[in-house]
C-alpha cells in the first residue's frame, strides 16, 4: 500500500469525523425545536483493496447516510394515546360546559323550580279564591317553565355548537392529509439521493396533529412513505390522500365518511381525537335533551289533562295550563298557556263557589303521579341531573387517564428520539478526537513523503 493510499484513507477519516461534528452541531442547535428528531451518522468500513502482493488492506471509512432516531412502534403509541386524549378532552370540555345549565342558580334549579310550582299549588289550598295565592301559582309556573326552557335552549345551543365545531375540522384535516401525501412524494423522490429527515419530521408532526384531530395511526413503508390509517381505512396511501367529510341531517346524528373509489364509507364509530370526542359529546347532549323534552312533554300532558277537568273562577271549563311547540324541542319552547289568575281551574264544578278546590287537589296530586316511566316529575328530574353529573364525571376521569397515558407515551418517545445535550457533548468529543487522529495520520504520511522526496533528490 502506497503512502498516497494512506493519504486517501486518512482523508476519509477526516470527512467522516467532520460529518459527525456537523450532525452533532445540528442536534445541539435544535435541542429545543418542536418535532425535531435526533440525527445520527451512519458510517461503515469502505471496501478493502488488494495490493500487488495479494494482500487485502483497508481503504478507510465511508459515510452511508444521515439517519434519524425513529421508532415506529413508539410513534404509533404516541398517536394512539394522543387520539384517545383528544377525544376525551373534547367530550369532557363540551359536557362540563353543558353541565352548568343544570346547576342551581340563586336557589333555582330544575328540581327546585318544579317543587316550587307544586308547593305554590299546595299553598293555594288555604284560600283557593285569593288573588294573591292564584297569582303566586302563575308566577311559580312561569319560573318553572323558564328554567326548563333555559336548560332546553342551552342544550340545543350546545348541540349546534358541537355541529359547527365538527364541520370546521374537515378543511384542516383534508389539507393535512393532502400535505402528508405530498411529503410522501418528496421523500420517495429523494430516496437514494439524500436522507430526507426534515421532510420526515414535518410529516410526523402532521400525522400527530391528525391523531389529535380524528385519531390516526401510521405505517412506514420500505420507500420511506407513510400510510396513514383512520380506523381500518387508509386515509393516505403512497402519494394519494382520500377525502374525509361530515354529513349532517336534521333528523339524524352527523355521519363521518371517507371517500372509497366512487363512493364513501361510514367511519363514524371508528374515529377518535377531537372529532370523535365531539360526536360522543353530541350523543350525550342529545340524550340529555331527549330526557328533558320528555319531562316537559309529561308536565304539559299530565297537568293540562288535570287542569281541563276543572273549572275556572268564572265557571268555565279549564283550558290548557302549559303549551309546547308542535315541532322541535318541547323543553326549549314550553311556556304557561294562561295569563289571567281567574283562568286557573281549581274548582271541581261550575258552581263558582269560592271554597271549591276539588280540582286543585288533583293538580297537586299531579306532582307525585308516576307518569314518566313510573316516576314523578321530581324523581325524573333528580334522575336526569344525576345522569348529567355521572356522564360528565365519566369523561372527566377518562380525560385525566388519557392525558396521563399520552404524557407517558410522549416522554418515552422523547427519550428515544429527542436530543440529550450530555450525550451530544460526548459525541462532539469523540468526533473531535477522530478528526485529530485522522489529521495526524495525514500529517505523518506527509512527513514521510517529504523524507522520501529528500532522499530521491
Amino acid at each position: 500500500m502506497s503512502l498516497f493510499d494512506n493519504l486517501r484513507t486518512g482523508y476519509t477519516g477526516l470527512r467522516a469525523a467532520s460529518a459527525g461534528i456537523r450532525v452533532t452541531t445540528q442536534n445541539v442547535t435544535n435541542a429545543s425545536t418542536p418535532g425535531f428528531t435526533r440525527r445520527t451518522l451512519e458510517q461503515s468500513v469502505r471496501p478493502p483493496v488488494q495490493t500487488r502482493g495479494g494482500l487485502w488492506v483497508g481503504a478507510g471509512v465511508q459515510v452511508d447516510r444521515i439517519g434519524r432516531a425513529a421508532n415506529p412502534m413508539l410513534f404509533n403509541r404516541v398517536l394512539l394515546s394522543g387520539g384517545r386524549a383528544g377525544m376525551a378532552n373534547a367530550a369532557q370540555g363540551a359536557l362540563s360546559s353543558a353541565e352548568n345549565l343544570f346547576e342551581t342558580t340563586n336557589g333555582m334549579g330544575l328540581r327546585e323550580s318544579i317543587d316550587g310550582f307544586f308547593d305554590s299549588l299546595a299553598s293555594a289550598t288555604a284560600d283557593p279564591g285569593d288573588f294573591g295565592r292564584r297569582q303566586e301559582v302563575l308566577v311559580a309556573a312561569g319560573r318553572m317553565t323558564s328554567t326548563v326552557r333555559t336548560v332546553g335552549q342551552g342544550l340545543n345551543q350546545a348541540i349546534a355548537e358541537e355541529d359547527d365545531a365538527l364541520a370546521a375540522q374537515f378543511d384542516v384535516i383534508n389539507a393535512d392529509l393532502a400535505e402528508v401525501a405530498d411529503l410522501n412524494r418528496q421523500i420517495i423522490e429523494a430516496a437514494g439521493v439524500t436522507t430526507p429527515s426534515d421532510l420526515a419530521d414535518r410529516r410526523d408532526q402532521i400525522i400527530t396533529r391528525l391523531s389529535d384531530k380524528i385519531g390516526a395511526s401510521a405505517h412506514i413503508e420500505a420507500d420511506g412513505s407513510a400510510t396513514v390509517l383512520i380506523g381500518g381505512h387508509a386515509a393516505v396511501s403512497d402519494v394519494t390522500a382520500r377525502t374525509i367529510n361530515a354529513v349532517f341531517s336534521p333528523t339524524a346524528p352527523p355521519q363521518i365518511t371517507i371517500s372509497v373509489g366512487q363512493g364513501v364509507a361510514d367511519i363514524t364509530q371508528e374515529v377518535e381525537g377531537e372529532v370523535g370526542g365531539r360526536i360522543a359529546a353530541r350523543e350525550v347532549l342529545t340524550s340529555w335533551l331527549g330526557d328533558l323534552d320528555a319531562l316537559a312533554t309529561g308536565i304539559r300532558t299530565e297537568m293540562n289533562t288535570r287542569h281541563a277537568a276543572g273549572f275556572t273562577a268564572g265557571g268555565t271549563a279549564g283550558g290548557a295550563l302549559f303549551t309546547t311547540p308542535p315541532t322541535g324541542s318541547s323543553a326549549a319552547g314550553i311556556s304557561v298557556a294562561i295569563t289571567d289568575v281567574d283562568d286557573l281551574a281549581f274548582a271541581s264544578a261550575n258552581t263558582g263557589l269560592p271554597g271549591d278546590q276539588g280540582n286543585l287537589a288533583s293538580l297537586i296530586a299531579g306532582g307525585t303521579a308516576a307518569v314518566l316511566g313510573g316516576k314523578s316529575f321530581g324523581a325524573a328530574t333528580t334522575d336526569l341531573t344525576s345522569l348529567v353529573a355521572s356522564d360528565t364525571r365519566k369523561w372527566q376521569i377518562e380525560s385525566g387517564s388519557a392525558d396521563a397515558a399520552a404524557a407517558d407515551a410522549e416522554q418515552v418517545f422523547s427519550n428515544f428520539t429527542g436530543v440529550d445535550l450530555d450525550q451530544e457533548a460526548v459525541e462532539l468529543v469523540r468526533y473531535q478526537a477522530a478528526f485529530q487522529a485522522a489529521a495526524k495520520v495525514i500529517q505523518v504520511t506527509d512527513d514521510m513523503l517529504g523524507d522520501l522526496m529528500s532522499i530521491i533528490r
